[in-house]
């Protein structure tokens, strides 16, 4: 789209304490409308109803509360369920036919869990697609988070002065123009170039923020106490899922992936206790650790996997559209047909032609 220089607009927004104020009733009623029947039906009826909790101050307690709305966060259900919930705002927009198209294809609204994104070519278009927010916000007691409500457009300075002078608002609250917006933990930038170094310096900063707090003593162990073994388990279970979050949806290679490299062989050193330029080679045949440029790559190969069983899923078109695409213009197809060929495996588009 940019490319065809439409100048579309984003929008991110985020349901405010989606699931402490969950709607019962309607929760229920989409859940029916989504084929529950039986005893998953009653199954779902005990989890929101009957439910209690207590409000703890200090060292005091207070009485029983009932609860009249909320879902359980985390529970074995919770994610499809409020998938369900928000159906009204999805079929509302797809039904409208409001969005940016590309091939032939609408994308005026994505949602997982409780975070939408929305793109359009036009502010009026976008506007319409508020409206819709707006309306399904009312009708289900929703109220989205002001700080995380943001649009940004991908286009020229007079294009972004145009979205900022304009009376657009969400749910009555003037959003933010932020050049930068999160959406299901990834950055999203105007300069569609910096993505990838913007993501990657996310992630090490958050995994420095854990290294560095309660992992600490840990990794630099004063006491001998903590094993060596103990130390590269906690890399592999904490450390690095934390600065791999993610990463598997962007293009990362050239400078942003030796970013990543290096701060595995500076954290290898550290925990072998080596010098600072030894070679990390024989730390990782004596550990048995699959370098992180090999992780990534995994769970990029897995990430394609999901799309590869699940026919239905647009992700799939999109990605047979994409793939003879120009290398090195940001498009995550053809970064995927190279690490295939890297790893001399059949390509992403002819894996698509068969069965999983």
């Amino acid at each position: 789209a940019v490319k065809e220089k439409k100048a579309p607009l984003l929008l991110a927004c985020d349901v405010k304490n989606a699931f402490s104020k969950t709607s019962r009733e309607c929760q229920m009623y989409e859940l029916y409308n989504a084929g529950e029947r039986s005893k998953i039906w009653k199954y779902s009826q005990h989890t929101y109803l009957n439910t209690y909790t207590v409000l703890k101050h200090g060292k005091e307690y207070s009485d029983m509360v009932e609860e009249m709305c909320g879902s359980k966060q985390g529970g074995v259900k919770s994610a499809v369920d409020y998938k369900s919930f928000n159906s009204p705002l999805f079929k509302l927009i797809q039904w409208s036919g409001l969005g940016l198209e590309v091939n032939k294809r609408k994308f005026g609204c994505v949602i997982v869990a409780d975070d939408a994104l929305s793109i359009s070519n036009t502010i009026p278009e976008m506007k319409g697609i508020i409206d819709l927010y707006d309306y399904f916000a009312k009708i289900y007691s929703v109220t989205y988070c002001s700080k995380k409500t943001i649009i940004n457009r991908f286009g020229s300075k007079s294009d972004k002065e145009e979205l900022e002078n304009s009376d657009i608002q969400v749910d009555g609250v003037r959003p933010n123009f932020d050049k930068e917006s999160v959406h299901l933990g990834l950055w999203l930038s105007e300069d569609l170039g910096s993505v990838a170094e913007i993501n990657v310096t996310h992630r090490i900063k958050k995994t420095d923020g854990k290294l560095f707090g309660h992992m600490r003593n840990i990794i630099w162990d004063r006491t001998g106490l903590v094993s060596l073994e103990t130390k590269l388990q906690l890399y592999k279970t904490l450390l690095r899922p934390s600065l791999l979050s993610g990463l598997n949806a962007l293009c990362i290679d050239g400078k942003q992936l030796q970013r990543l490299i290096q701060w595995e062989h500076w954290i290898m050193r550290e925990i072998f206790k080596t010098k600072e330029n030894a070679s990390v080679w024989g730390l990782y045949i004596n550990s048995g650790l699959l370098p992180i440029e090999g992780h990534l790559h995994k769970s990029m190969l897995s990430l394609f996997y999901n799309a590869w069983t699940n026919r239905n899923n647009p992700a799939v078109q999109i990605i047979k559209e994409t793939m003879n695409e120009k290398e090195h213009e940001g498009f995550w197809a053809t970064h995927l047909k190279r690490i295939c060929e890297k790893y001399r495996l059949p390509s992403p588009k002819e894996l698509l032609e068969l069965p999983p």
